[in-house]
């Protein structure tokens, strides 16, 4: 009977903590299953995830939903996503922003989250996995090549974006010219003076992109896509919201090339 009040001790700190992790950036949830996480994963925002329950959309996650949980930690994004800290701090939620634009910012992602989720030691194999698949990047001759993210305006990426170091660590050069801040936009007469060998693109709605650029009637008529290879990433998401998979993806594209 001695032993009694030390189980009921054990059985309220276990209910105190029985929450899960809520995810509300498709990357994240990614990154959480790499660390082997996936099990207290209980929330996310893709519909696709059907081991948790769904809070919406990435753009308008549901925080009532999210309330309901219980979770006793909730990761967002930043951007679209950063108002997201507020509320979940008036909710009386754990809300932890991770936010993504390039390869040292996913390096110290996965850090932060295997602190926080005392997986530190897979963090590191990931890490170690990371600058592996990196430096295996290379191909064999250097390329001119501009990457696609719109095309209403013609919307590009530069060498500190997270894409743009994929560009780079491949051996390529990025030849769209954006120097002052990470994405920019630039014009039909910048894509053909650049003279790239391959544009990529890298939007949810590729296709689009692809046919707006094929009918566009300047760069039509100034012959660039006779001269060059159009290499669409049907998978930009992962991409666009970096995490290991994204690599997966490049590694995927750069067999294509």
């Amino acid at each position: 009977m001695k032993r009694l009040p030390v189980i009921l001790i054990l059985i309220s700190a276990v209910m105190a903590y029985s929450g899960g992790i809520v995810s509300l950036a498709p990357n994240i949830t990614r990154m959480l299953i790499d660390l082997g996480l996936k099990e207290q994963i209980i929330g996310t925002v893709s519909s696709e995830n059907t081991f948790a329950a769904n809070v919406g959309t990435f753009a308008i996650p549901e925080l009532e939903e999210v309330l309901r949980l219980k979770p006793r930690l909730v990761f967002y994004t930043g951007i679209i996503q950063e108002p997201l800290g507020k509320k979940l701090k008036d909710l009386s939620l754990e809300g932890k922003r991770i936010y993504i634009s390039s390869a040292e910012e996913l390096r110290s992602a996965y850090m932060e989250l295997g602190s926080i989720t005392d997986t530190e030691t897979k963090a590191h194999q990931i890490i170690l996995q990371i600058d592996r698949t990196l430096s295996a990047f290379r191909i064999g001759s250097p390329l001119r090549v501009i990457l696609l993210l719109w095309s209403r305006p013609y919307y590009s990426c530069g060498p500190e974006t997270f894409i743009g170091e994929l560009i780079s660590a491949s051996g390529m050069e990025n030849v769209s010219k954006v120097s002052k801040g990470r994405y920019a936009i630039i014009s039909a007469e910048t894509l053909i003076r650049a003279r790239p060998d391959i544009i990529i693109i890298c939007a949810e709605d590729h296709e689009a992109v692809r046919n707006l650029l094929l009918k566009d009637p300047v760069i039509k008529g100034s012959g660039l896509i006779d001269n060059l290879r159009i290499i669409v990433i049907e998978e930009a998401a992962k991409v666009l919201q970096p995490s290991l998979d994204a690599l997966a993806v490049w590694e995927k594209l750069l067999n294509e090339i």
